[in-house]
């Protein structure tokens, strides 16, 4: 027997000795079946869970995502940096205009949509209010995330939004002087030279990165990631998804539909969502096309760490790779 508490080990992939013989690859239910023995040695059975013992032992990561939560609007009332700027600017002289998506609207993609998907799905459809509990709190974390990160920067960088000049409404005269200096630093003017609405001065010094984009990217991501686990990659590693392997074809039991392409088109949609909503963010001259993107990459990142950490199913390495490889692979551990 292998010691497990052996200091140095090494990992030996081979191929079963089916495979071969046989020289084609078996079905995806017998890579699975080959492989069932390691998951359950890992621990790695998906069995229900009593949500009060859930709550029990994730009640520390319960209290960090509110925590994110909280921690993130509060600095949204720090002052921001408040930069020098060039009224000839061209980046910064857009009109102002109402807001596509309004802020009040940000409550669908998260939480509104992702908890309606979790409690149809798992709840509702496969009576696993322990996976109803898992999605919500990793949507938790992951929103606290999204909020911290994208506010810290937010106050911090003071990027200027591209209808800066029109909420700010710089004195005339200290812009005539700014304007008609050589190039230099005495064209720049002092955040003291603005006579416009506070709030929206202060509001267009928050363009780094684009709030609704990270919020909306974060929510769509969670629910994507989440239907891709529970449509796509879990039916595929149990032995029941992929066009190239026989359970696609029940095996001799009949034909079965594929939907392959709906699951993908399931997928897909809540991220183009949360594109149309970042691209609405430039349309309506509130934030630079990086500020978009980096808000984009603040949302996903986020919603891909909660899914690692709490969504994601835990599968061995044996299962991963065949599944992945579409043969039987074993690692095998010696000293």
């Amino acid at each position: 027997m292998e010691d497990i508490e052996t200091a140095h080990t090494r990992q030996n992939i081979s191929l079963s000795s089916d495979f071969l013989r046989a020289g084609a690859a078996p079905s995806q239910t017998q890579l699975v079946a080959e492989n069932s023995a390691d998951d359950a040695h890992d621990g790695h059975v998906d069995e229900p869970v009593p949500v009060r013992t859930l709550l029990k032992h994730h009640a520390l990561d319960w209290l960090g995502g509110i925590l994110m939560v909280i921690a993130g609007f509060a600095v949204a009332f720090i002052h921001p940096n408040e930069r020098y700027f060039y009224p000839d600017d061209e980046s910064i002289s857009y009109a102002w205009k109402e807001d596509t998506y309004p802020t009040w609207a940000l409550a669908i993609p998260l939480p509104i949509v992702p908890v309606v998907v979790f409690v149809l799905y798992s709840g509702i459809g496969r009576r696993r209010w322990d996976e109803v509990h898992r999605a919500v709190l990793a949507m938790v974390v992951a929103g606290g995330l999204t909020i911290l990160v994208t506010d810290v920067f937010k106050v911090a960088v003071g990027r200027l939004r591209p209808d800066f000049i029109d909420a700010c409404q710089p004195l005339a005269s200290l812009v005539a002087t700014a304007i008609s200096t050589p190039s230099g630093p005495g064209r720049s003017l002092p955040p003291s030279s603005c006579t416009g609405l506070v709030w929206r001065i202060q509001d267009s010094r928050q363009s780094f990165p684009s709030g609704h984009t990270s919020y909306s990217f974060c929510g769509m991501g969670i629910v994507s990631l989440y239907l891709w686990e529970r449509l796509s990659f879990a039916k595929r590693r149990d032995g029941g998804r992929g066009a190239w392997f026989g359970a696609e074809f029940g095996n001799g039991d009949g034909w079965k539909p594929s939907f392959v392409t709906l699951e993908l088109f399931a997928v897909v949609v809540p991220l183009m969502a949360a594109a149309l909503i970042g691209v609405s963010r430039i349309e309506d001259n509130k934030h630079h096309w990086s500020d978009v993107f980096a808000g984009a990459i603040v949302g996903l990142l986020s919603a891909f760490l909660a899914w690692v950490f709490f969504l994601r199913r835990p599968v061995s390495m044996n299962t991963l790779l065949s599944v992945a490889l579409g043969r039987s692979v074993e690692i095998k551990r010696s000293t």
